[in-house]
């Protein structure tokens, strides 16, 4: 559990009310005196909060369930979010479809819907087909929305909210995907890039929360970073960070479609592994549902013994651990976290990988972690997004008391 420290001041009232909030919201069910302990708070500033947020319709109190072994007194109650609490939206733009999740502050999933691209696609379409699914999800739930966050391939400009060039998408340049998406739903939309949208989520609410740095990798189409640097989201100056996949590992290599050379997809994407497999098993390549088997598909191949999936899901590793000890090296981070759908064997090849490559090996280690949304990341993250600028105070939630 982490701790957090209130204010008693009646000047932070509001300040305290949202940091309280943020403690129920991520740190699930919790007692009175949970609240005292982790904030610092007095009991009777505590008491009001509760209070305060009990008659909005946001949080509820039940009591515990008694034991045999339960003193006389009062008995303690558990407080949790009500189902008449606020949510936030979030919208994930990839590179073949666009996905949606309304969460509660808790980011639990009330509602997600996804929609693929027709052929070719442009950035009216991919606009229009978010606002359908995010006007449609709000029928659906029928709960207040506080704002929408959009996660999105990059490179992108987060401050412009603009979409600059991502490779591989349809050939569209300098898309203002958030005034495009905001013009339709009338809603505050925030843009984040989708790999840092991943790292906030495991930060509010994964196996991130009480790591004050670490790493988030996402696999998906492509391969993004997004960098928790004490306790914080480091989203750069214009949120043009992420781009893990564009780093070269090779200054000599092929030609990139992002205008680089010996990029680090080149090497490392779902693609080579299953032409790999294709090539180097062809029994177990046909044996796939997809024509095109993708990270889950091959890692849970490899977890049962197959071995032409484990050579290519190693040597995807391999790649992969070259651009991140270049990473590691540079701003000392002892934790990744990789978000991604299939089999746990990828994060313990990966871990291996890395650490053997490591400067200095002998005095440190990095741990890999299995994120707590998977492929799912970047949409429950820019959920995350909305729920961190609330918890902020950057969106005013509480009304004034």
């Amino acid at each position: 559990m982490r701790t957090e420290n209130g204010k008693n001041s009646k000047y932070l009232k509001q300040t305290n009310r949202l940091l309280v909030l943020k403690l129920l919201c991520t740190e699930g069910s919790l007692l009175r005196n949970d609240l005292v302990r982790f904030t610092g708070l007095t009991k009777m500033t505590a008491s009001n909060i509760v209070s305060d947020l009990t008659d909005t319709g946001w949080i509820t109190e039940s009591a515990v369930q008694e034991s045999v072994h339960h003193s006389a007194g009062r008995k303690p109650a558990v407080l949790t979010l009500c189902d008449t609490s606020p949510c936030c939206a979030g919208i994930y733009v990839g590179r073949h479809s666009v996905r949606i999740a309304i969460c509660d502050l808790a980011a639990n999933a009330l509602y997600t819907d996804e929609s693929f691209y027709p052929e070719s696609p442009d950035g009216q379409y991919v606009a229009d087909l978010a606002s359908s699914l995010l006007k449609k999800a709000k029928k659906q739930t029928r709960r207040k929305l506080i704002g929408v966050g959009i996660s999105a391939i990059g490179p992108l400009d987060a401050e412009k909210g603009i979409l600059l060039t991502p490779p591989n998408f349809f050939g569209m340049r300098n898309i203002p995907i958030q005034k495009m998406i905001e013009s339709q739903i009338h809603m505050p939309c925030f843009l984040v890039h989708d790999s840092s949208a991943g790292a906030l989520a495991e930060k509010l609410y994964g196996v991130g929360k009480d790591l004050s740095n670490f790493l988030f990798i996402l696999i998906s189409n492509g391969i993004g970073a997004g960098l928790i640097a004490d306790n914080e989201l480091y989203d750069g100056v214009l949120g043009l960070t992420g781009e893990l996949g564009h780093i070269s590992i090779r200054y000599d290599g092929p030609k990139c479609s992002c205008g680089g050379r010996g990029c680090l997809e080149l090497y490392a994407s779902e693609k080579n592994m299953a032409d790999e497999i294709r090539k180097t098993d062809p029994s177990l390549f046909h044996s796939f549902h997809d024509k095109q088997p993708g990270i889950r598909a091959i890692s849970e191949a490899a977890q049962s013994g197959k071995t032409g999936a484990m050579a290519a899901l190693r040597h995807f590793c391999e790649y992969l651990s070259v651009a991140l000890v270049n990473c590691i090296n540079i701003i000392d981070i002892h934790h990744v976290i990789v978000g991604y759908s299939g089999s746990d064997i990828l994060k313990t090849i990966l871990e291996d990988e890395v650490n053997k490559r490591l400067l200095a090996s002998d005095y440190r280690h990095v741990n890999v972690l299995r994120g707590s949304f998977g492929d799912h990341a970047p949409v429950i993250g820019a959920a995350a997004y909305i729920s961190n600028l609330a918890f902020n105070g950057v969106i005013p939630i509480l009304s004034e008391k």
